[in-house]
């Protein structure tokens, strides 16, 4: 395959818009970059040229050539029998949708078809940033690069691999990365290994071990088939054990270090020992075709070396500063979902803050007791878009409880299967006697503010604990009845799932008043559990495993709550609402699955994705997903670390009589699992003084986007995908914010968010 085809599908370059500040806010202050001490941009050789023995850029002490060929310690391989390496007249692009990365119009194109390749260059130590000798401890580096993994993609359904592709997702199974070694020859790659089942960008390196103890830090960035702008910053024994600590961004905001959010954060330890690296020398690693895996190719471009995050991202376009300078070590850390660290400025009421990549005005004295506004400027600078609208059914799962009261219907039988959707009929839980869960006539019923009726069936379950005295047992028994899913939205990126159901807690209220609560040598203080009258949990659950009790998430109460509300819960997570939980409640729930790396609650980058749970408890309106009509979170374990809501099956759950709290009871109903709202939402009537999104008379069209039929457009990658319904106020789904932006304001620019409740 040539370099030229092989380069054909480069990131394109997105231009910015020209955008007016608010200049009685904000006034502008020219940046001053300092340059890189060691560069290659390959305008030095002419292109279509083999690269080995050449020599250009600023700061290598050698040629270009293999490793063995340099003789540098830790060598591997030798040099394929062609040439392997062509020098490109055109440069590899990037854009943070608002700044362009300079570039300077080559890069370097390497094979691995004729063999595997280790390509390497030496640095010249005498060009680096720190002089004296290693460690430097207590100093900086910084590295950036651009990298393309490109070549020919693998494919499953070759009949080389017989229905049984073994690299998962993967479709870029050879190894490609560019390698970094110190002079004891200890290397770390960036990139992708070989035999990989996910096609990300990872490092690995020796006794390399991020903060969450994973030995290789991996990002959620696709790695094969697309170009990647990497930064690295290296605080030289600023990690444990005085090892090098390595902060790693892959696609990062151009404009400074402060605007981006937590990087991959590692230290570098050689057999528990600290290590530490200049680099020494850098090589790109290529591997061949073999073992039916496609050879692999890349393309380098803008290797930059320097002090600063300046001195790696020149950049062109769309710089943004406040008039106060950021101050590099007067940080605090909101604690807020939303706002995250803020780095304070020299004014006492403008902050930075590194999540939102926006202004925060925090007046002394107001903030702290209640919400405020954050400006974001050149928030749509990335363009808008419209999206496709969703599919007009996508119902996956549906369960109805369609059988036969008369006949003795129970879900503890294990018979029945009725709805669709489900790849078992109920059965209980192994251990769970109890065989309260009959069906019932009549089904539970809702009705919006509007008067459309969500669609029913005309039964319904009542699922209960047993008492003492039915049991024969002195607390009674559990009941807990499952069903699995035929097919459910795996957590992946951009994935998502809706649930639905009607339900209700019944059954014995506690009687406060009782005696046995009165024995203050037992309860010292009275009833313990305030005003929750119904102290033993009864809830709706999602499994991750069905042959296995392991809940990912909750719905309902959970026993042993001093207040009686419905409540979502999953580990360290609890959302909650004010209806009370013995009301019938009508209940909504999307999950969607992020895919970005996101920092715990503590600050501290995380190697894993989590979900997003919204929930809504007796919609306002059937016919429309209002997010402002929602409680949001994204679901943390207990170590406030962020983990995935799976949704494989659906299981109730009701409890004994135990320690003088009564058996709990709950009539369940209209079970829904989709891919829409509307999939999960049917109803029937409708409100003719309302106009909603599917009316010709809705506006079709915001900001030059087409509004999908649901009400949503794509507005670019600072916000993502926002809800129009309600415009000039505009709902960010990925931000979880309300925007106040005006058509008329300007098409491509500045807006305000309105956060409720800062936590300062």
């Amino acid at each position: 395959m040539s370099a030229t085809t092989s380069s054909r599908n480069l990131r394109p370059v997105i231009a910015s818009r020209a955008v007016a500040p608010l200049s009685l806010l904000f006034a502008a202050v020219a940046v001053v970059a300092s340059e890189p001490v060691v560069y290659e941009g390959f305008t030095d050789y002419a292109p279509g040229t083999h690269i080995a023995g050449q020599s250009g850029g600023i700061g290598f002490a050698s040629e270009w050539d293999t490793e063995a060929a340099l003789n540098v310690t830790g060598a591997t391989g030798g040099a394929p029998a062609m040439e392997y390496t062509e020098v490109l007249d055109t440069s590899l692009s990037y854009s943070d949708g608002i700044r362009t990365l300079e570039t300077s119009g080559g890069s370097l194109w390497v094979t691995g078809e004729f063999g595997s390749v280790n390509l390497a260059r030496i640095v010249d130590p005498e060009a680096l940033p720190h002089s004296g000798p290693e460690p430097w401890l207590g100093r900086t580096t910084y590295i950036s690069f651009l990298f393309h993994r490109t070549g020919a993609a693998a494919d499953p359904n070759d009949p080389v691999y017989a229905d049984d592709y073994p690299w998962g997702d993967n479709l870029y199974p050879r190894a490609a990365s560019l390698k970094f070694s110190g002079r004891d020859g200890r290397q770390m790659r960036f990139g992708n290994l070989s035999n990989l089942n996910d096609n990300v960008w990872r490092v690995t390196g020796e006794d390399l071990y991020g903060t969450d103890g994973r030995r290789d830090p991996r990002s959620t960035v696709p790695f094969g088939g697309e170009t990647a702008f990497v930064v690295i910053r290296i605080d030289h024994g600023g990690g444990g054990s005085r090892a090098d600590r390595f902060r790693v961004w892959i696609n990062p905001d151009l404009a400074t270090e402060a605007a981006n959010g937590l990087p991959m954060l590692f230290d570098w330890t050689v057999r528990n020992d600290p290590h530490h690296i200049a680099p020494d020398w850098i090589s790109i690693v290529v591997g061949d075709g073999s073992g039916n895996r496609p050879h692999a190719e890349v393309i380098l471009d803008e290797f930059r070396l320097g002090p600063t995050w300046e001195s790696v991202t020149p950049h062109t376009g769309g710089d943004f500063q406040g008039a106060y300078p950021l101050l590099a070590e007067n940080e605090i850390h909101t604690g807020d979902r939303y706002l995250g660290w803020l780095r304070l400025t020299q004014s006492p009421s403008w902050a930075w803050s590194w999540t939102l990549r926006g202004w925060i005005h925090l007046p002394e004295g107001e903030a702290r007791s209640g919400g405020g506004w954050i400006f974001l400027p050149e928030i749509l600078a990335g363009g808008i878009e419209s999206i496709a609208p969703p599919e007009p059914d996508g119902l996956l799962a549906y369960e109805g409880f369609d059988y036969d009261p008369a006949a003795g219907a129970n879900l503890t039988s294990g018979q029945l299967d009725g709805g669709f959707g489900w790849s078992t009929p109920w059965q209980t839980e192994l251990g769970a006697i109890s065989t309260r869960a009959p069906v019932d006539e009549g089904s539970l019923g809702y009705i919006d503010e509007s008067g459309r009726t969500l669609q029913t069936s005309g039964h319904h379950a009542f699922i209960s604990g047993t008492t003492p005295e039915e049991a024969f047992n002195p607390n009674g028994y559990h009941t807990f009845v499952k069903r699995a899913l035929a097919e459910s939205p795996a957590a992946i990126p951009d994935n998502r799932v809706y649930l639905s159901f009607i339900a209700q807690r019944t059954g014995e209220a506690a009687d406060p008043d009782a005696e046995i609560w009165q024995d203050t040598s037992i309860y010292p203080n009275g009833y313990p559990f305030g005003d929750n009258l119904y102290p033993r949990g009864a809830t709706v659950q999602f499994l991750r495993d069905f042959d296995n009790h392991n809940p990912s998430a909750q719905i309902g109460n959970i026993s042993n709550q001093s207040d009686n509300r419905w409540g979502f819960f999953a580990d360290a997570t609890e959302i909650r609402d004010d209806l009370p939980f013995h009301e019938p409640a009508f209940i909504v729930v999307r999950l969607d699955y992020s895919g970005h790396q996101m920092p715990n609650l503590r600050g501290e980058p995380v190697d894993r994705t989590g979900t997003r749970a919204t929930v809504w408890v007796n919609p306002r309106d059937l016919s429309l997903e209002d997010p402002g009509d929602a409680h949001r979170e994204t679901v943390l374990l207990d170590g406030a670390d962020p983990f995935d809501v799976e949704v494989h099956a659906i299981a109730l759950s009701t409890l004994d009589a135990s320690h003088n709290r009564p058996v709990s009871a709950m009539l369940v109903d209209e079970i829904r699992v989709g891919t829409t709202w509307a999939s999960v939402t049917p109803y029937v009537g409708e409100d003719p003084d309302r106009v909603d999104p599917t009316d010709p008379a809705a506006p079709t069209e915001w900001l030059g986007a087409e509004v999908s039929r649901d009400g949503y457009v794509y507005a670019g990658p600072r916000i993502g995908t926002v809800w129009v319904g309600r415009a000039p106020w505009i709902y960010s789904h990925d931000l979880g914010l309300w925007f106040y932006l005006p058509e008329e304001h300007n098409a491509g620019g500045d807006a305000w968010a309105y956060v409720y409740d800062m936590n300062l």
